[in-house]
């Protein structure tokens, strides 16, 4: 019974099986025990209960070894937790792309330079643009370390929205926990979470908080490294989320990943020639350093659809080409264009990444499978629909406002909030500076986001600015509001511009912290500039 007793109270849930060397070890314990004592008492004659005590062992023996061997292949092992963690990385790694229409892209330098920064720090936030790579790049250099032995858990936004770290674990079929899954491993280990910055569910940063914690993450001695991928614009709002969880992250480097040089396009240019031309064209080539939509352009010429890109001035233009030629096409042309803007909506309004399958019905399920077989959807295992870039989910939201424009204050009105609207709202006023010679619509855009949310609303507009590949135009359209003396818009313009252009900077949080200082109010006042967006503004304000 103690021993019963002893091992149902293990942790180990491997502790707790009863084999037949263990119940061995008992008896004989037992039985030793059992004779000291009676030598002790001066008692004789127990040749009789050894003599049942093993018979009743060989009896009960060969059962527990039928047991034994049939229990042990569900029980959890180190070895069945790495398989499943290798195979739901797989799975997960598999849906990004490395390529280009059909040609792989290295990005040597930029893997090289992760490299670099995991050998000499144990958290590295991997910063830039949407569709600039980020994730290619994680996932060029973790596949090289897995091939060297290495584990790697790559979890996706969708991957953390679970309530608890034990339904994360029950989802990735894994046993055991993960701090002993990860604390067994021999090889290089890594964790991935990738686009952390889209996640805005409490719960969901919550589990990022707690599993940090189980692999000491943040602490002396790391189970793993950790790798986390930003967009750049929103890293700093990223780092005070972070924060409030109590997640310290003043020893993360953070890494700025470029954009693919002319020298790495080099091999694409070279078999598909009218992306050279393409490159080439001062008006748009700054657009296709965007590999997302320079993979969508890539394979469409592949397939003989090669678009009209004089229409291309900005992303704008090129989410309503690729909404018209690979949306709202085939037999369920109308039902692929409303489903997959349902889907963008519902996850915006939920602050998911991840939409139920069983929230449609059959008819709008074969839609929605459509959409899975161009690669606009993925689903999991579990039914959950997610779009296979979130440029396609913010296209979708860009696509309803772009239909809402004439209720937009009420549609917008319990919207505002969402980050998720964000990013299709700077489209939506991208849009307007594209298209017009004037500013009347972008201004009455901009009072009405005023109306439903003040100035941070009306401010997206001055941000769409900012991010897009068009700015030296659309600022040469706000050059009279900017710097009218009546307006405000310029500090208001520069005051954004400085929030998502510079960084903190690491060295003084690191000062900050030797004296006790808080580290966002040393992250606020002392920050580096993110030199990507600097000489395109720098060069309007010398004009």
């Amino acid at each position: 019974i103690h021993y019963v007793l002893s091992a149902a109270s293990k942790s180990d849930v491997t502790q707790r099986f009863l084999t037949k060397a263990k119940l061995t070890t008992i008896i004989q314990e037992s039985k030793d025990s059992l004779e000291a004592w009676a030598s002790d008492k001066g008692l004789v004659n127990l040749d009789s209960w050894n003599f049942l005590i093993e018979s009743t062992l060989s009896e009960h023996g060969e059962r527990i070894e039928i047991l034994e061997g049939t229990v042990q292949s569900v029980l959890p092992t180190h070895e069945k937790d790495w398989e499943s963690i290798k195979n739901f990385t797989r799975s997960t790694r598999r849906r990004i792309r490395t390529k280009i229409g059909q040609i792989h892209l290295p990005r040597d330098n930029e893997v090289n330079k992760l490299r670099e920064a995991m050998a000499s720090h144990n958290a590295i936030v991997l910063i830039g643009g949407s569709g600039i790579g980020k994730s290619a790049i994680v996932k060029i250099h973790t596949e090289t370390l897995d091939s060297q032995g290495g584990l790697t858990c790559w979890l996706g936004g969708t991957s953390l929205e679970r309530s608890d770290l034990a339904s994360l674990q029950s989802d990735m079929r894994l046993g055991l926990s993960f701090e002993e899954v990860f604390n067994a491993h021999p090889g290089p280990k890594t964790l991935v979470i990738d686009g952390l910055d889209r996640i805005y569910d409490g719960p969901a940063l919550t589990l990022v908080a707690d599993l940090l914690d189980s692999l000491k993450i943040g602490s002396g001695e790391p189970l793993c490294k950790l790798i986390i991928t930003s967009q750049s614009s929103d890293w700093s709002n990223l780092a005070d989320r972070l924060r409030d969880e109590e997640i310290d992250i003043s020893d993360w480097e953070v890494l700025e990943c470029a954009q693919a040089d002319t020298n790495e396009l080099t091999p694409l240019m070279d078999s598909i020639p009218k992306i050279r031309q393409i490159a080439n064209d001062a008006s748009i080539g700054s657009l296709i350093r965007n590999l997302k939509i320079l993979d969508i352009i890539a394979s469409n010429i592949t397939n003989g659809n090669f678009p009209e890109t004089n229409h291309f001035v900005s992303e704008s233009s090129v989410a309503n080409w690729f909404w018209k030629k690979q949306i709202i096409q085939g037999q369920f042309k109308r039902s692929r264009d409303s489903i997959a803007m349902r889907i963008g909506e519902r996850q915006a309004d939920e602050l998911k990444n991840a939409t139920s399958l069983l929230d449609f019905q059959s008819d709008e399920v074969k839609t929605i499978g459509t959409l899975e077989n161009d690669q606009v959807l993925y689903i999991d295992d579990s039914n959950s629909i997610t779009f296979s870039h979130d440029l396609y989910a913010d296209w979708s939201r860009f696509r309803i406002l772009q239909s809402k424009q004439s209720e937009l204050e009420e549609y917008l009105c319990s919207r505002i909030e969402s980050p998720l609207w964000h990013r299709a709202i700077r489209l939506l006023g991208g849009e307007l500076l594209d298209q017009s010679s004037d500013l009347q619509e972008w201004k009455a855009l901009m009072s009405r986001l005023e109306s439903i949310g003040g100035l941070s609303a009306a401010d997206l507009l001055l941000d769409s600015v900012i991010f897009s590949s068009n700015t030296q135009n659309h600022l040469k359209l706000l050059e009279d509001e900017l710097i009218s003396e009546k307006s405000e818009l310029l500090d208001r313009f520069l005051g954004r511009f400085l929030a998502f252009a510079t960084l903190p900077d690491p060295f003084m949080l690191k000062a900050g912290r030797s004296i006790g200082m808080n580290d966002a109010e040393v992250a606020a006042k002392y920050r580096y500039p993110n030199w990507t967006y600097w000489p395109i503004i720098l060069l309007f304000l010398y004009k």
